[in-house]
């Protein structure tokens, strides 16, 4: 679980000089890029998946591309992810997103 400090200092990174809804949810998705570099492994609905990347709009919401043994490369909301998998920098930048979405 991350401080209320760290959750405070990704916020605003995301949020700074994002004028627009879509370039804060294009800051999420930059968040994202900084915390990990994919591929990195995860569990999504129980299985083992590799998330090959992520991305952030207004229309998707947060978003990552995955694939795995049996599960065509595609896209999907990263709350498919079991946020337990993830590496804790990831998990930190999903409880702010969480925090700052009220």
């Amino acid at each position: 679980m991350a401080s209320p400090e760290r959750i405070r200092e990704i916020i605003d990174f995301v949020t700074t000089d994002a004028y627009t809804d879509d370039e804060v949810m294009s800051g999420w998705g930059v968040a994202l890029e900084d915390a990990v570099t994919p591929p990195i492994q995860a569990t999504a609905l129980g299985k083992p998946v590799t998330v090959l990347a992520f991305d952030a709009d207004t229309h998707h919401g947060i978003r990552c591309e995955i694939q795995g043994e049996g599960i065509r490369r595609r896209w999907v909301g990263v709350d498919t992810l079991d946020i337990e998998s993830l590496p804790q920098e990831v998990q930190d930048v999903m409880e702010a997103y969480e925090e700052w979405g009220g």
